[in-house]
């Protein structure tokens, strides 16, 4: 029988199952040394030594220790419990987004730069989780100090664990690229893929986009508005995606400065500006966006979309810089049935410089050391973002399968570059 520093196997077997088996809840062990420890044992001594629940959760431990031990290695390492006390000196980072706005990119520079595994609360038997998995995110689903920052995108949708974060970066990209590129991921059930023109121009595709494009606009506002109010309570650091693209070391030297985190290099900008090249050469996962100008999406929106969604989206838009401006005659066809409007009347989105207030927003003093909020506790935050009824965030898996089958006839999709310029309108 196999005991884990004085802990009973009947103490984690309970945790052992096809859902769960990932991460097992050992009081005092974490992911990192657990991870080690069972790395060690046959599948049938976790079957039996650990007394699992049965075949199918060692099944799905084996094949997520795979996924962490595999070619695509990350060159960053787990927190020891020795570095604690330094690594977590300024409380557990959280990096928190609206989908689809850059997180997974600002991981990799931010791991690159401390060499530190950095997790996520999503549960890693999700598959998009497990393809962050397989592409070299070995934090994937680790919310423990194992780690010394989240990735989250509480409280558009509640991770499956409760933590509670000290600092928090706020990665913002503008609603229209967001937005559209959620759709689809969503309809894809892939990082990097877009729905193909033909499968854009589906009916059931486009009066799903009419709807989708402004109802998340609305949730895109209160996500940022929740943590704009938040500022007040613990420090944030408000980054903009398009920012982060087009100087990827000026950022990661940013943020690692603010989460009290030091950097392989002694020098933060070499560190960050090395970050940069690795995470751009990581294999399985690089950022799509070079060369795409802040804005692209809004060639998939005509007038009534859009004029709808900067309803939604009201002064928060321009709170974070952005601002958008439409051509003379713009609005007159918003209730027209006109063909798709062309590069040359389309309405273009504009990035002003954040003030410098906006950039960094600090708690009380009094109150940093002790400050912290709790990340998804669904019995305060439950409708912060998504209003009772949302059929989106999570429900879009519905919709795919009703669109697809059960997924048996996916949506034609192509690589996100091939579809750039093509309209859904």
């Amino acid at each position: 029988m196999v005991v884990l520093r004085g802990i009973e196997p009947s103490a984690v077997s309970h945790e052992l199952c096809p859902i769960s088996a990932i991460f097992p809840a050992c009081p005092g062990l974490l992911w990192g040394e657990l991870e080690g420890i069972l790395s060690y044992l046959t599948l049938s001594e976790l079957r039996c030594g650990l007394a699992a629940s049965g075949r199918a959760g060692c099944l799905a431990y084996e094949k997520q220790k795979n996924y962490r031990v595999g070619e695509k290695r990350s060159k960053a390492s787990f927190t020891a419990r020795a570095e604690w006390r330094t690594s977590l000196s300024g409380g557990m980072g959280l990096l928190v987004s609206y989908p689809r706005s850059g997180n997974t990119l600002m991981r990799s520079l931010l791991e690159a730069a401390t060499g530190r595994i950095t997790g996520s609360d999503s549960r890693p038997n999700r598959n998009l989780a497990a393809e962050l998995l397989r592409c070299g995110f070995l934090g994937e689903g680790v919310c423990d100090p194992s780690v010394w920052l989240v990735k989250s995108h509480y409280p558009e949708r509640p991770g499956y664990r409760r933590f509670r974060a000290q600092r928090v970066v706020l990665l913002v990209r503008n609603p229209f690229d967001s937005i559209l590129s959620y759709l689809h991921m969503g309809l894809t059930n892939t990082h990097d893929r877009t729905l193909s023109a033909a499968s854009l121009a589906l009916p059931e595709v486009r009066d799903l986009w009419a709807d989708f494009a402004v109802s998340e606009a609305a949730v895109w506002r209160r996500f940022h508005e929740f943590w704009l109010q938040m500022a007040r309570v613990v420090p944030v650091l408000v980054l903009r995606f398009e920012d982060v693209a087009a100087d990827p070391a000026a950022a990661t030297a940013t943020a690692v400065q603010f989460l009290r985190q030091t950097c392989r290099s002694a020098h933060a900008a070499t560190a960050a500006a090395t970050a940069a090249a690795d995470a751009e050469s990581r294999p399985g996962y690089r950022s799509k966006v070079a060369g795409k100008r802040a804005g692209a999406a809004l060639r998939y929106m005509p007038p009534a979309m859009l004029l709808a969604m900067l309803h939604e989206l009201g002064p928060t838009l321009g709170a974070f810089g952005y601002s958008v401006a439409v051509p003379v005659g713009f609005g007159a066809a918003a209730d027209a049935d006109a063909p798709a409007p062309t590069d040359s009347c389309t309405a273009q989105i504009a990035l002003q410089p954040l003030p410098p207030e906006s950039l960094l927003h600090l708690a009380p003093a009094p109150a940093q050391a002790q400050a912290h909020v709790i990340v998804n506790d669904g019995a305060v935050h439950e409708y912060t973002a998504r209003v009772p009824g949302d059929r989106y965030g999570r429900g879009i898996t519905k919709i795919r399968h009703e669109l697809t089958g059960g997924d048996s006839r996916p949506l034609e999709a192509d690589s996100r570059v091939s579809t750039e310029r093509t309209l859904l309108y």
